[in-house]
């Protein structure tokens, strides 16, 4: 249907929250054979929810 006189084609899409907060932290740490172990954490809030992760990488170089 595109390119056809008079046509348009739209989809609304979803609002964001206009108070709201997204923090977040991490560590890592390095060794001298290529290895790596990281911990991230994300706090997220907003006015009627909040949320939380925990995320652990490790990575492995051989």
């Amino acid at each position: 249907m595109s390119g056809m006189p008079g046509v348009n084609i739209g989809q609304e899409t979803a609002k964001g929250a206009n108070d709201s907060i997204l923090l977040g932290t991490g560590f890592q740490a390095l060794n001298d054979k290529g290895h790596s172990l990281a911990l991230h954490y994300n706090f997220e809030a907003e006015e009627h929810a909040f949320s939380q992760s925990l995320q652990l990488d490790l990575h492995f170089t051989f």
